[in-house]
């Protein structure tokens, strides 16, 4: 250890040491990060930057949120049906 930080976050005597989060970040500011890291993926993970700003609102904030909105479509191929309604209770 020797007075180290021991953080997955970066490695203070190797800066590019590819088992560090650091290194993700140079990686995808250069255009080289295929993926984060299957080690590292506890810790971060990529989205589109579009998917993470918000553009319904009437004024631009440049808010950048730190989940992404992600719009989910499914795509049914059988006819929806369904499947009852609640009995309807009856005076006695």
């Amino acid at each position: 250890c020797s007075g180290h930080h021991m953080t997955p976050l970066y490695d203070e005597s190797d800066r590019a040491n590819v088992e560090k989060l650091n290194r993700c970040v140079a990686d995808n500011c250069d255009g080289k990060l295929a993926a984060v890291p299957a080690a590292l993926s506890e810790f971060a993970s990529t989205a589109q930057l579009v998917d993470m700003l918000d553009f319904g609102k009437v004024t631009f904030d440049k808010l950048i949120a730190l989940t992404p909105k992600i719009i989910l479509s499914l795509n049914i191929r059988s006819p929806l049906v369904r499947l009852g309604i609640w009995p309807v209770l009856k005076k006695v």
